[in-house]
C-alpha cells in the first residue's frame, strides 16, 4: 500500500513539474524553440526577452523599446503568477555601452529599491536587431 502512494505522489508530482515547466507565451511568432518562462522549485526564469511590440517589431527609439520590454518582462512575469517586485537577479545584454546610462534611468525608474541583483554585459549584436535583451529570476 505505501508503494502505491509513494508512486502515485511521484506521478503526480511529476505531472505537476510538467506542466509549470510546459512553455506560456502569449506571442503570435512562429513557433519557438524556447519557453517564455519556466518555473522551478518556486522561481521564475525567464527566456532573454526583447522590447519587440505587439506587431513583433523593435520600436524606432531605444527608449520605447526599453519601456516595451520592461512590458513584455511585467507581462511573462504575470502570466507565471509573478511580479517585477518579486524579481532578485537580472542579466541585461546591450548592443552597446553608449546606452548604459539611458537604460539605467528608465531602470530605476521601472524598478524600486532594493534593486535585484544585476548583470549588464555589452555585446556585438542581439536577435532582430535589437538593443537591448534582458532575462530575470523572480520568486512566485
Amino acid at each position: 500500500m505505501k508503494t502505491n502512494i509513494l508512486t502515485t505522489c511521484l506521478a503526480l508530482c511529476y505531472s505537476v513539474i510538467c506542466l509549470q515547466l510546459s512553455a506560456q507565451t502569449k506571442t503570435d511568432e512562429v513557433l519557438k524553440p524556447y519557453s517564455d518562462y519556466v518555473v522551478q522549485q518556486g522561481v521564475v526564469y525567464t527566456s532573454g526577452l526583447l522590447g519587440l511590440d505587439a506587431a513583433g517589431r523593435i520600436p524606432p527609439t531605444f527608449e520605447q523599446e526599453v519601456l516595451q520590454l520592461f512590458g513584455n518582462l511585467d507581462q511573462v512575469l504575470s502570466t507565471a503568477n509573478s511580479s517585477k517586485e518579486k524579481i532578485f537577479s537580472v542579466t541585461v545584454y546591450l548592443s552597446s555601452m553608449t546606452h548604459f546610462n539611458t537604460f539605467n534611468r528608465l531602470y530605476t525608474a521601472h524598478f524600486k529599491a532594493p534593486y535585484p541583483v544585476r548583470t549588464c554585459i555589452a555585446v556585438q549584436e542581439l536577435a532582430r536587431n535589437a538593443h537591448i535583451e534582458i532575462s530575470a529570476m523572480a520568486r512566485l
